[in-house]
């Protein structure tokens, strides 16, 4: 019997060793577990700060909202005088082509058309001024 319980004792040692092999081994798991998520921390760290960054950034870049409002009915208010000098210079264009037509006679069927595209576009102007003035 005093060989069983040697082999026994044997068997107690070696399972212990590898009982502690397999320790280390969960040990360097846990400790690369760790490394990986402090990499994975430090990397969501950046990104909220460059997150943050962007939202302070963008947040100087945009104007107030009533600067906006103002701005765009400034814009709104050049556009309609634009288009308005845009329908009165057609209706110049189509007076010329009318005073042309009746001095060039051999040309008067060219200019009246000019003269009546002329003023088509610049009825059209105005039923576009009267779309965004309504």
């Amino acid at each position: 019997m005093g060989s069983l319980e040697q082999r026994a004792l044997e068997l107690i040692e070696q399972s212990r060793a590898l009982l502690a092999l397999s320790g280390e081994r969960l040990n360097r798991q846990e400790t690369a577990v760790k490394r990986k998520q402090a990499r994975h921390q430090r990397q969501q760290a950046e990104v909220d700060r460059a997150s943050a960054e962007g939202e302070r950034k963008l947040a100087a870049w945009l104007p107030d909202p009533s600067e906006l409002a103002e701005r765009a009915m400034a814009a709104r208010k050049q556009a309609l005088a634009a288009i308005e000098a845009f329908a009165v210079s057609e209706e110049e264009i189509a007076r010329v082509h009318e005073d042309l037509a009746a001095r060039h006679p051999q040309r008067r069927d060219e200019f009246r058309r000019t003269a009546e595209q002329a003023r088509a576009t610049a009825d059209k102007a105005r039923e576009v001024l009267r779309t965004f003035t309504h």
